[in-house]
């Protein structure tokens, strides 16, 4: 609660003076071993803020990203409504359509409302689900640094999307190298790919499951051959029951996941696999499970590859 009071103190153009409170109680907090989450408001600074209030009619706008009801008269901002002060409230962020709060504080977001805005599911057409999808990727796009045209920000946005459900959990926070590597994202102007992939996760926190087939792909509004010519996700049963041949030159991405019930015996990587690699497009491999030759690796002509990631790898002795 600190850091709000703090940014709307800030806001407010509160003198230097009463600024400088922050920096002694932080100190002190420092100096305890508070960390940063468990630091409350400070009395001094509500009182500056609801006198630099109380007086005005003004209508906050407060995007909050957690799962608690706050309330900013504890910040000291005066949103009752005998002083006809108004608060636009939005909850998460960015590819919600659910809310998810902590126990009892739905009921204490119920008590303060007078209207609630919320979309409805039901009876949802394919057409307006890819028209939300649409919009929000393009507010994504925009406020990330993807300046390329519109059809192409939304093809950024809804690919990165996709890439990042493929993805085991325990990898999501590492999509954004994922995303670059792969040449997803590419720096514009004066953004870094990497700033701009890590500005473009921080707003892509989903709320529910995505899945990619050819019943979605209308939704999502990009090509539904990813998964065939681009991005190529197995694991090492469906690879010996599917008798996988080389990965086609065009594949970018290629994962090779443990099945469910991975045994201590790593499976051998077939090096028939790279067989097109003096022409291969492949930028990411990302090898679970498998016994190669570390010395010479099958992918060692991969000459586009920019992310190699190995878990439980082993290595073939003589």
């Amino acid at each position: 609660m600190r850091a709000l009071q703090k940014v709307v103190a800030e806001e407010l153009d509160l003198p230097q003076s009463v600024m400088a409170i922050f920096d002694l109680c932080d100190e002190e907090d420092d100096f305890n071993g508070m960390d940063q989450g468990s630091r409350g408001v400070i009395a001094d600074i509500r009182r500056e803020i609801f006198r630099k209030l109380v007086n005005s009619i003004f209508v906050v706008v407060f995007h909050n990203g957690s799962r608690r009801y706050i309330d900013l008269y504890d910040c000291g901002v005066p949103v009752t409504t005998f002083l006809s002060n108004k608060m636009l409230w939005t909850w998460h962020g960015r590819f919600r359509s659910n809310l998810i709060l902590e126990e009892g504080e739905k009921e204490k977001m119920k008590s303060q409302t007078d209207v609630r805005l919320f979309p409805s599911h039901t009876g949802c057409e394919i057409e307006e689900g890819r028209d939300v999808l649409h919009e929000e990727a393009l507010e994504v796009a925009k406020c990330t640094g993807i300046v390329h045209p519109d059809d192409m920000s939304h093809k950024i946005v809804m690919e990165c999307l996709i890439y990042r459900t493929l993805i085991v959990t325990d990898m999501k926070t590492h999509a954004p190298n994922y995303w670059i590597c792969d040449g997803i994202i590419q720096g514009q102007d004066n953004a870094s790919a990497w700033e701009i992939g890590n500005s473009l996760h921080r707003n892509m926190c989903l709320d529910f499951d995505l899945t990619y087939n050819e019943e979605t792909t209308p939704v999502l509004q990009v090509s539904d051959d990813l998964l065939v010519n681009r991005w190529n996700f197995t694991t090492h049963k469906q690879l010996l029951e599917d008798k996988a041949g080389a990965l086609p030159p065009q594949v970018t991405s290629f994962f090779l996941f443990a099945d469910e019930s991975p045994t201590d015996r790593a499976s051998i990587l077939p090096v028939s696999m790279f067989q097109h690699s003096q022409s291969s497009k492949l930028r990411v491999l990302h090898l679970s499970h498998c016994t190669f030759s570390f010395a010479s690796p099958p992918f060692v002509h991969c000459v586009q590859l920019r992310l190699l990631h190995l878990d439980h790898c082993r290595n073939i002795t003589e």
